[in-house]
């Protein structure tokens, strides 16, 4: 939320596998502040008053209070969570990173603030200093969606975000992080900007706003359309992307793109409101669709949830419209915006908050609610309401304000209400519960590492993902913790034998020991102890090899404790790794490699399995690399036109931790 100087971060309070005896005495939230209004002169410098051409009151004159957040979309920050944008009344924008922890204020920290990169790449127009003053401020800013998984843009670009500035331009940014593996700090580097004509003046900071599509994909090329709206004026633009292109931004008034669902943006303009969605992203509802409100009671909030559309008033006026997707006889689908039910379980919580605060101040029925603002999250709607005396004058405090953040679920616009449910003192007390607060279900490791070890068979198709140490251990520890899990299923062998044939040929080594156990009595009876003491056979039989120690370093892991070094055998706890001397470490969730160091590792906030930090493991991948030759593809070699190269885009490890973001057990976010 945005209010005032501070950010309140409202943050679920999940229902542990761990505390199940725990009374939660009905907590569902922690409520995190964060001071947003401080900035050091490191981030950003004093400023001096600028000319009477180039004012700006709220960049030299305001308190820096938050004007506008947003969530980025998921990977920039770590634990593949996603960063916060500010933009605060002295027009700078902000990346606030949520640490390792969102739910300790410590964690949080202003990453950086992308005005810096806006200016450095207007220092190299010859413009007046006034002009690149006004150029660098920014005042409406909007993220846009993931690329597309299949589009090939996607290996070039990072998370694209646009921006509005004083001037009236557009900026394309591709913003980037030490979470991505692309680079050590965070950076925002300007792709594309475009000048848009607008004659309006003396405009409200809310007249500025800039909306992004959903992405369409177009054989090589992914489209979008980006929305304008300066005061009166409305102007739109396709972005179009091509691998390893800069992208192209150019005006489109039709706005026709390819085939994309689901509401795309809004244009409020007075007392009615335009959406634009569909195939062709075509104006809906030629006759506008016109709120019952007066001129001075400002539209605060709109939203898009599944295939409703709900808009709010500042005095809360609420109005839900349905998404209704028709096909013709020939194919052609078109999209119609009709009027729906309101979320009556949303009205009725308002109906709550207003009769608790009538009942602390002897009020009555002379109260009223504003609201602040709509959100939405699959199929769950939130809005941000305050309570105030009607017809009378209030006098408040800020220690005394208060804010309250209601939720809806859309099943609510789906049920058949009668006309007695239409008063909102009514409606009945139905409680609405979140995902988290039920007692997670856990996947057992069998079938919780299905996935895991499909894509490791998979992956070792390829030789090139396999060519690192941390990939080669991670296939060999997955394959004997397979066999610790029961017999390997008859469609599943075959893949088997190939990934371990790989691996020995990449090794030059033979694991024919290991291939013919999977037709061995101990692992057909499924003889926990005798299986656990087979794999450790293995694991002796190669350490005692002295030609077979070069080998073994890529293959096994060894104890890191001083004048220890032995390799880590397997017990019965499929995630503990214990030495021949009795040094007990705990096993990754995922990749079963052993962490024998402190703060290399990351905890499930719902069921609490430890896993390795994919930071720490995908560099640790990359120093443990060989030099390839990129001309000849040889390691190691010393000719003249080798590059020293050590990339783990495409390793098995890398893979494998980039495309498991949540638990694989019960599919909970991490912390630490």
């Amino acid at each position: 939320m945005a209010r005032g100087d501070e950010l309140p971060g409202v943050i679920p309070v999940r229902k542990r596998k761990r505390d199940t005896n725990i009374n939660y005495g009905g907590k569902v939230w922690n409520i995190v502040y964060v001071l947003a209004n401080l900035f050091s002169f490191k981030e950003w410098p004093a400023q001096e008053p600028a000319s009477l051409h180039a004012l700006s009151i709220g960049e030299e004159q305001s308190s820096s209070i938050v004007a506008a957040v947003a969530w980025s979309p998921t990977g920039l920050a770590k634990h593949k969570r996603s960063v916060l944008t500010v933009l605060t009344s002295n027009l700078l924008l902000s990346l606030w990173d949520p640490g390792p922890n969102p739910s300790e204020v410590s964690s949080w920290s202003r990453a950086t603030i992308v005005n810096k990169y806006l200016q450095a790449y207007l220092e190299s127009d010859d413009a007046s200093p006034d002009l690149t003053r006004k150029r660098r401020r920014i005042r409406s800013m909007c993220w846009a969606e993931k690329l597309p998984k299949d589009a090939q843009a996607v290996q070039v670009y990072g998370e694209l975000i646009a921006v509005l500035n004083d001037n009236h331009e557009v900026i394309v940014f591709n913003v980037s992080s030490p979470y991505t593996c692309k680079q050590e700090g965070w950076a925002a580097e300007v792709l594309s900007h475009y000048s848009i004509t607008s004659e309006s003046q003396n405009l409200h900071p809310s007249d500025h706003e800039i909306i992004w599509s959903p992405w369409a994909t177009n054989s090589d090329t992914v489209n979008a359309l980006l929305s304008c709206k300066i005061g009166a004026d409305h102007s739109m633009f396709r972005v179009s992307i091509k691998t390893s292109v800069v992208p192209d931004i150019q005006e489109d008034s039709r706005g026709t793109i390819p085939p994309s669902p689901n509401v795309m943006m809004t244009l409020v303009e007075g007392d009615h409101f335009s959406e634009l969605a569909g195939p062709k992203y075509s104006m809906l509802c030629d006759s506008k669709c016109y709120l019952n409100r007066p001129s001075w009671d400002v539209i605060s909030g709109r939203c898009c949830f599944q295939e409703f559309f709900c808009i709010t008033t500042h005095l809360s006026q609420m109005e839900t419209f349905h998404i209704h997707t028709q096909v013709d006889s020939s194919g052609v689908s078109s999209e119609t915006l009709t009027r729906s039910k309101k979320p009556w379980n949303l009205q009725m919580r308002q109906s709550e908050c207003r009769l608790q605060f009538a009942k602390e101040h002897n009020l009555g029925k002379m109260t009223s609610t504003k609201t602040w603002g709509l959100a939405s999250f699959g199929a769950y709607i939130a809005a941000c309401v305050t309570v105030h005396p009607r017809t009378m004058v209030e006098y408040s405090m800020p220690s005394t304000e208060r804010s309250t953040i209601l939720f809806g679920h859309t099943s609510s616009l789906k049920e058949e209400r009668t006309d007695e449910d239409e008063d909102e003192d009514e409606y009945e007390d139905e409680n609405l519960f979140f995902p988290w607060e039920f007692e997670p279900q856990l996947r057992d490791p069998l079938a919780a590492h299905a996935a895991p070890w499909s894509m490791i068979l998979g992956g070792i198709s390829r030789p090139a993902l396999c060519r690192s140490i941390l990939s080669c251990r991670l296939l060999y520890s997955s394959f004997c913790i397979r066999l610790m899990l029961g017999a390997i299923e008859y469609t599943m062998k075959a893949p088997t034998i190939s990934a371990l044939d790989i691996l020995a040929e990449s090794l030059n080594t033979s694991l024919r020991t290991e291939t013919e156990s999977l037709d061995s009595p101990e692992i057909a009876a499924e003889d926990h102890v005798k299986i656990v003491e087979l794999i450790n056979s293995f694991v002796n039989l190669r350490s005692a090899s002295e030609a077979e120690i070069p080998t073994t370093q890529r293959l096994l892991e060894y104890c890191r404790i001083t004048e220890c070094s032995k390799p880590l055998l397997y017990t019965s706890n499929i995630y503990k790794a214990r030495c021949s001397v009795g040094h007990t470490w705990n096993r990754c969730a995922l990749s079963f490699l052993a962490i024998q160091e402190p703060g290399i590792s990351k905890f499930c906030d719902t069921c609490g399995r430890e896993y390795r930090n994919e930071q720490q493991v995908l560099q640790e991948d990359i120093d443990s690399m060989p030099v390839m030759d990129v001309t000849s593809g040889n390691a190691d070699s010393l000719g003249d036109e080798v590059l020293p190269i050590r990339d783990n885009e495409h390793s098995l490890i890398s893979e494998l931790f980039r495309s498991h973001g949540i638990c694989i057990f019960c599919e909970g976010k991490f912390i630490g």
